[in-house]
């Protein structure tokens, strides 16, 4: 499935809406209002409301398992947030298969908006199910 060196993407995920953020805020316990209220983002000097950013990097890990296909698992995940995510945005996420050996794969990603701008970047580690990772 993996070619070491080789790039993947972009896979889009769905438009995040303000239900989703109402959700996320209900279940995490984030009830900040720059993630609710549009007066309180831009006040706190945001263009608009501000997906959490886990909730943008659980939206990212959905997305790559996804496309992983129940072939590789996820072993961890590191995340850097670059810039804000906002209400209405659905990213695009495109990555390189950095290492690759017969045991696991490392991936490099980045997610960015419709905008074009860096969201996060980040490594995934991935384990093949059945403990072997399948490097072409």
């Amino acid at each position: 499935m993996f070619v070491q060196g080789e790039t993947f993407g972009p896979i889009q995920t769905p438009c995040i809406d303000k239900q989703r953020l109402i959700d996320y805020a209900e279940a995490s316990g984030d009830q900040n209002l720059i993630h609710l209220e549009f007066d309180q983002a831009v006040e706190a000097g945001f263009e608009k409301e501000v997906v959490h950013g886990m909730l943008s990097m659980g939206i990212v890990h959905a997305a790559i398992s996804s496309f992983l296909n129940g072939k590789h698992i996820v072993r961890s995940y590191d995340a850097t947030f670059v810039s804000p995510l906002y209400i209405g945005e659905t990213l695009l996420i495109s990555g390189l298969a950095e290492e690759c050996s017969p045991a696991a794969v490392t991936l490099s990603l980045d997610a960015k908006d419709s905008k074009n701008r860096i969201i996060l970047t980040g490594a995934m580690h991935l384990e093949q199910i059945g403990g072997k990772a399948r490097c072409d």
